[in-house]
Order: structure tokens, then C-alpha cells, then sequence
């Protein structure tokens, strides 16, 4: 699950960010990871000052962050900075 490997939450500016990235529309990434449209839209537009986990579920993010990262897509950083980086293949 993605706490056990992680020690900090993106914002929805880095995952709105992250998406974008990718080339991949809010509707894309719902159905991809399986949550709810809706949830991502709420993630989304959470500003910088919000805790995500406050206002998501902690399924809902670990499903999402999980669904970038089998595009390859890294987040680094902690509760301060975080970088967002997409791997090269194998």
C-alpha cells in the first residue's frame, strides 16, 4: 500500500500535475485505478494548505497514486517538497 512505502501525501496540485504528465484525462485516470470520478475531481482541486487524507479516503489515494506509479510515473520528496518523475523503461 502506498503509506508503507511512502512518508508523504502529494497535493491536488501534484497529482492534477502528475495526470497531465501522463496525457491523461480526469476520466482516464478514474476509471484506471478504479475510483470514482468524483474523488478525483475533489482530490484535484484541493489546495496547497489541504491534507488530502482529511478529505479522501485513504483506499482512494493509495488507489490512485498506485495507478501512476504502473506508468511509471515517481513521486520523491516529503510533506515539504515533492518532485514527480517519470522513469525510463527497463
Amino acid at each position: 500500500m502506498f503509506y508503507e512505502r511512502k512518508n508523504y501525501v502529494p497535493t491536488g496540485g501534484q497529482i492534477r500535475g502528475a495526470r497531465a504528465m501522463l496525457g491523461l484525462t480526469q476520466e482516464q485516470c478514474a476509471q484506471g485505478s478504479g475510483i470514482a470520478l468524483s474523488a478525483l475531481k475533489k482530490y484535484e482541486s484541493l489546495e496547497k494548505n489541504k491534507f488530502p487524507l482529511a478529505h479522501l479516503r485513504y483506499q482512494t489515494i493509495s488507489r490512485l497514486i498506485e495507478f501512476y506509479e504502473s506508468h511509471r510515473l515517481r513521486f520523491y520528496g516529503d510533506n515539504e517538497s515533492i518532485s514527480i518523475k517519470i522513469e525510463n523503461s527497463p
